[in-house]
Parts: structure tokens; C-alpha cells; sequence
């Protein structure tokens, strides 16, 4: 095949790859060992995009940010629309593309790395679930664009410790939203809203039943289900936010460990003294000299 017979990506595509030689001097740095980026890219309306592979020795992580799509992993099938982040793992046998008459506009990046597989571990992605439905987040957006402008830049170690940082943020971030914010049509429990409703209910005794309501599910249900997306029992949870934000009163404001523990719903100084030293191991005196040594 002569050279203008291989296939060519449009031109308003846009794609930043990393030579091997480069990336295999540059993984060996403390700072790209756990997470490297080697290529990038963004296909607007990519009609007519298509890829099959048999194998595969890097992670790719798709973004869908407009149109729609598919992907296949073996014998498996998934349709994929806008606001969808797939992963493909190292080894896997693989096809995806654009939507024949909805072709998907697409974020991406290649990566590697020690710690690749525990990001989307944390994310509750495996080969078995390998698409996450997150909704139209701009501040992914930013981060895609912000690795493939940094890596446009050049191959320079400071632009590839940069773009590997970007993309830590994007995987913790969809690590954050798949378990603490579901979209509302997979009538999960949206843990990021229970915890803003006590956040604005501080100073209220709040009950695990009144919880349980605002998260339209059974106390017990409600619990289980907490518990196992944040490692916390909710009541021990909301107690801990009203010792963290009992912590910040101590440190930006001369009120009275009284009041502090008043204005969180104590209104008993010795038990809320209890409750504070045993989640932060000071008394709030304690605390409160402590932070101006």
C-alpha cells in the first residue's frame, strides 16, 4: 500500500500522540510511572468513525459529548449517547464507533500506568461495566481540552507531568460522580445530594429516618446503601460534617466552644466536647490552641 492509500483522519479532527521512544523515557520518572497520557484527541461529529481491534496494550477512556455511538467487547454490546464515559482495558478484543445517522462528538485519551487500574476500580468500571452515564459535565471538558492543548504543546516532561495530572482529575472525578452523584434516570442513591442536604442542616438532630426520607428509600435500605458508597453509617457521617465544620468555627471565628456547639445542634457543652474529641482525638480547646502553636 503506497503512502496516500492509508487511511486519513478528517482535518477538523484533533489528535496529539506521544512517540514510544518518548514515552518509554519518560515513564521511567517518579511523576509518570503511576499515570501517563500517550496520545489524545477530540472528533467532532465523527461520522463514519470506526475502530476494531484485536489487541490492545494501553487504558482508553471516551467521552461522548454530543450525537451518539457504540462499543462491543467480545460478544457484548453497548449503545452509547451523550453524556457517556467508556473505558477499554489492556487485552481486550474491541470495536467502537459513531451512530450511523447521529454520529458522536468525542473526547479521548490513551493512557498507562501503575495506577490506572485502580482509577477505575474506584469508579466501579471493569470490563464486565465498562460505561458510565455522568451527563454533560463542563468541567470534564475542560480537563480533555486541557490535556490535548498541553500535550499540542510538546513532548517535554514538565507538558507530560501536566497533562497526567489533567487526567487524574478526570478519572477521580467520574470516580466521584458514578458513586456519589448518579444521573436521575438510573434511580440510584444520589449520596453528593444527601450529604448537601446536611451540610445545609447542620445545626438540626437529624434522624436516619428523616435521612432515608429525603433520599426516598427505607432506613435500612437507605443505610446499606450509604454506608457502602462512603465508607461511613450516614448518622456517623453528618456527625463528622458538624465536627469538620465545628473545627473551621474553632480556627476562623472567637465564638465560645458554647456557642459553636449551640449553633450545631448542642446545646449540652459537655457532650458536645465528647462527641468532638472522640472524632478528632482533641477536646475543642485543645483544638482551638493546638492551630495557633
Amino acid at each position: 500500500m503506497a503512502e496516500a492509500d492509508y487511511p486519513l483522519h478528517p482535518s477538523h479532527y484533533s489528535i496529539s500522540r506521544i512517540p514510544t521512544n518518548v514515552i518509554d523515557a519518560s515513564r521511567r520518572h517518579v511523576l509518570l510511572r503511576d499515570l501517563m497520557v500517550t496520545r489524545a484527541g477530540y472528533f467532532p461529529k465523527a461520522a463514519g468513525h470506526h475502530i476494531e481491534r484485536e489487541r490492545f496494550d494501553e487504558y482508553l477512556v471516551i467521552y461522548c459529548v454530543d450525537g451518539a455511538g457504540w462499543l462491543q467487547l467480545g460478544e457484548r454490546h453497548w449503545d452509547v449517547g451523550k453524556g457517556d464515559i467508556l473505558f477499554i482495558f489492556p487485552e481486550t478484543n474491541h470495536g467502537y464507533g459513531a451512530a450511523p445517522d447521529k454520529p458522536w462528538s468525542i473526547h479521548w485519551a490513551h493512557f498507562n500506568g501503575r495506577h490506572a487500574a485502580d482509577f477505575l476500580a474506584l469508579a466501579e468500571v471493569s470490563v464486565e461495566a465498562p460505561l458510565v452515564s455522568i451527563g454533560e459535565r463542563f468541567n470534564l471538558l475542560a480537563l480533555f481540552n486541557q490535556i490535548l492543548r498541553t500535550l499540542q504543546l510538546g513532548y517535554s516532561l514538565h507538558f507530560l507531568i501536566s497533562a497526567a495530572a489533567g487526567l487524574h482529575q478526570v478519572l477521580s472525578s467520574v470516580a466521584l460522580q458514578a458513586i456519589y452523584a448518579p444521573p436521575p434516570h438510573r434511580k440510584e442513591l444520589n449520596v453528593q445530594r444527601i450529604i448537601q442536604f446536611m451540610l445545609e442542616n447542620l445545626a438540626e438532630p437529624c434522624t436516619l429516618d428523616r435521612l432515608a426520607v429525603e433520599a426516598n428509600a427505607s432506613p435500612s435500605h437507605f443505610s446499606r446503601l450509604f454506608k457502602k458508597k462512603t465508607g461511613y453509617a450516614p448518622i456517623d457521617y453528618f456527625i463528622r460534617l458538624k465536627m469538620q465544620k465545628a473545627c473551621e468555627l474553632l480556627e476562623t471565628t472567637d465564638q465560645q466552644v458554647s456557642e459553636i456547639g449551640y449553633a450545631l445542634g448542642y446545646p449540652d457543652i459537655y457532650y458536645f466536647s465528647r462527641i468532638f474529641k472522640k472524632v478528632v482525638g482533641l477536646s475543642p480547646r485543645q483544638y482551638r490552641v493546638e492551630q495557633y502553636r
